[in-house]
């Protein structure tokens, strides 16, 4: 195998795990979360420099989050519910790529789901926190049913970025 091969017998040993916890935990569905799983490797395979990542553990489970979001969660109710079905608003898709998009629900499951504040949530996901804290605000996200997340998760999240 050369240098620049990635070894995903490995990182599946490594991180299998930890995705597939994550994944129950936001679709509380089985045959949902082991093809979120399958789709977050395969994102981590596409993802150019995560070898380089200082936190690569948080950054397998921000793609964990969004391969989560990218599916429909079979349940219509719930904070992570609300998030997943959220369009994305017209006024800002002239301000944001889908993938800044996509980056923005994540950091919104962070705060709402796993309880991180909005600046430990944005900085995780990389979005801005006044641009996070306008979406939580709108969508009215703040009585939702949050913290529905595997425990410990959040350590992981604030650990890896420090």
């Amino acid at each position: 195998m050369s240098g620049c091969e990635i070894d995903v017998e490995n990182l599946y040993r490594q991180f299998g795990a930890v995705v597939l916890r994550r994944c129950r935990a936001l679709l509380r569905n089985e045959a949902q979360a082991v093809l979120a799983t399958q789709s977050t490797f395969v994102m981590v395979l596409q993802e150019r420099g995560w070898l380089a990542h200082p936190a690569p553990t948080a950054l397998v489970l921000k793609l964990a989050t969004l391969a989560c979001l990218q599916q429909m969660p079979p349940e219509p109710h719930g904070a992570f519910a609300r998030i997943a079905r959220l369009p994305q608003p017209r006024r800002w898709s002239r301000l944001m790529s889908q993938r800044r998009w996509d980056d923005v629900r994540v950091a919104a499951v962070l705060h709402v789901v796993d309880g991180l504040s909005l600046a430990e949530a944005a900085r995780e996901a990389g979005v801005c926190a006044k641009r996070l804290r306008r979406l939580v605000d709108v969508i009215g996200l703040h009585d939702c049913d949050g913290f529905v997340g595997v425990t410990g998760e959040r350590e992981v999240f604030i650990a890896q970025a420090s």
